[in-house]
């Protein structure tokens, strides 16, 4: 029983009193940054705050630059959870992430949440395509070739990436009213 015990006790032993050793036994590097006055050095980097200060409430502290998608959390590095920003809060990322929002969410405005993180990469800009030109992806397209008056609509339509992150037209009131006027066209018998 007591051989038990001791395997136990080594297993639960505490963790270095020293927060650079904590970094670097967890996969970080001990760096010098500028962070909030109101902090000390090896702040806690998994939440918004502690290095966020204006550069006149800033001073040198040294942080744990831990590896991509972990934060020292004050006692190594420990897998990064989501932040939340958006949302009713109109809650902002960290200096140099950006707000991830769900694509499903784009149309329920400030009710509308997402998760920061590092910027998205830039997206391929978004081309026409289609025999007629009435397509509008990140590649190019083929489509039959047939005549549809709604076609002429796009001839002055802007193709361009959508609040969803997808290539589409966008909807502005010229083409709305031909795409409108060409659907009466095509209701009309031949």
């Amino acid at each position: 029983m007591r051989v038990v015990v001791a395997v136990l006790a080594g297993a639960l032993a505490c963790p270095s009193g020293d927060p650079g050793k904590r970094c670097t036994d967890s996969g970080g590097t001990v760096v010098t940054g500028q962070c909030c006055t109101s902090t000390g050095d090896f702040p806690e980097t998994c939440s918004i705050g502690a290095c966020g200060c204006s550069p006149a409430d800033s001073a040198p502290r040294k942080t744990c630059d831990c590896p991509p998608g972990t934060c020292f959390d004050g006692l190594e590095c420990a897998a990064a959870q989501p932040i939340v920003c958006g949302g009713i809060a109109a809650l902002s990322c960290a200096p140099g992430e950006s707000c991830t929002f769900d694509p499903c969410c784009q149309d329920k405005g400030a009710d509308c949440s997402g998760w920061c993180g590092p910027p998205a990469a830039v997206a391929a800009p978004c081309i026409r395509g289609g025999c007629s030109g009435e397509l509008c992806a990140e590649e190019p397209l083929a489509s039959p070739c047939i005549w549809r008056p709604a076609f002429a609509c796009y001839r002055s339509a802007i193709c361009e990436r959508q609040a969803n992150g997808r290539c589409g037209w966008t909807m502005t009131p010229a083409l709305a009213a031909c795409l409108a006027a060409a659907a009466q066209c095509d209701a009309l018998p031949p």
